[in-house]
């Protein structure tokens, strides 16, 4: 059994010179560009038939030459040719065992319907003094070893308890 392909790649032979062609048209007006685009065709008629014959024994039956002004004229032009670097990614930050297992520890526990939000949810667990000297221990560990402030310390630890609230109320929904 065969797959169905319905999108057609063109080959790198012909891209090349299509690009080239959009980046000298870039700001080309319209009438000047559909000028431009037939004495490119014309100039390069083998290099295009021989893309139309590669892509029909593929199986494509569309019009190869509209193809290829569209991706001349829409997506080639407007392509930046400018290389991105990269996002350097900041270091992750975890949170000890303990924390976790008392977070769900107390999700457990506390059977919070499905219209209770996360946000209620956490500052029970804040101020339940079983897990009071757990969350003190963990801001200062996190300052200590991560030099973050009580704050951003604090706010790690709430975004990590609501994402785990937000799992088990999904995990919940699912069992059901």
């Amino acid at each position: 059994m065969t797959e169905t392909v319905y999108r057609f790649k063109l080959s790198k032979t012909i891209m090349s010179p299509m690009m080239e062609f959009s980046n000298t048209h870039r700001f080309d007006e319209i009438p000047q560009f559909r000028e431009s685009w037939l004495r490119w065709c014309e100039n390069n008629k083998e290099l295009i038939e021989t893309e139309q014959l590669r892509l029909k024994n593929l199986g494509c039956e569309k019009d190869i030459q509209d193809k290829m002004y569209k991706s001349v004229r829409y997506y080639f032009k407007n392509k930046s040719t400018e290389k991105k670097e990269p996002k350097k990614r900041r270091k992750y930050i975890s949170l000890g065992c303990e924390i976790l297992d008392a977070m769900t520890s107390h999700l457990d526990t506390h059977a919070f319907p499905n219209n209770y939000k996360p946000e209620f949810a956490y500052n029970n667990f804040v101020s339940n003094q079983d897990y009071n000297n757990g969350l003190d221990e963990e801001i200062q560990r996190l300052q200590d070893e991560f030099q973050l402030t009580e704050i951003e310390a604090e706010k790690k630890i709430k975004k990590t308890y609501k994402n785990r609230y937000y799992q088990k109320q999904a995990f919940r929904k699912r069992s059901f």
